[in-house]
């Protein structure tokens, strides 16, 4: 929230005549983005130590905030291929059982995953990071 601290000093100091309106609309801000963590907070905590795949690694801070324990993710770089060693690697940490869940996101073809998931059923996922589905 130290963002929005920033904002509404900035915009003080611009227009300093909406001042109140600007302090307003950040305490307004901090207050609905601190009652959002503190949900996220209660509906992820019963998922703290059970290990999913990502798609990709986009999620380290929002993992590491709400202490979510993924076991990787399946590229690195969404543009590039996976090759065959990862696709193993994967398929290892599945089969052993250590993959619970295995999140794909709609932009990217769900072929790779749909093939990862084959190895022994862990439940399928979708991360929808862009809002393509709302």
């Amino acid at each position: 929230m130290p963002w929005s601290r920033a904002i509404a000093a900035t915009l003080d100091r611009a227009d300093h005549a909406n001042a109140v309106r600007y302090d307003a609309n950040r305490d307004h801000e901090i207050a609905v983005i601190a009652s959002q963590e503190r949900n996220l907070q209660s509906n992820l905590a019963p998922l703290r130590g059970r290990s999913y795949l990502v798609f990709h690694d986009a999620y380290r801070y929002f993992e590491r905030r709400f202490e979510l324990s993924p076991v990787g993710a399946v590229t690195v770089a969404p543009e590039r291929p996976v090759g065959a060693r990862r696709i193993g690697a994967l398929r290892s940490e599945i089969l052993k059982g250590k993959v619970t869940c295995v999140f794909r996101e709609p932009q990217f073809s769900p072929r790779l995953i749909d093939t990862l998931v084959r190895a022994a059923q862990p439940k399928p996922g979708v991360l929808d990071p862009l809002g393509a589905n709302a």
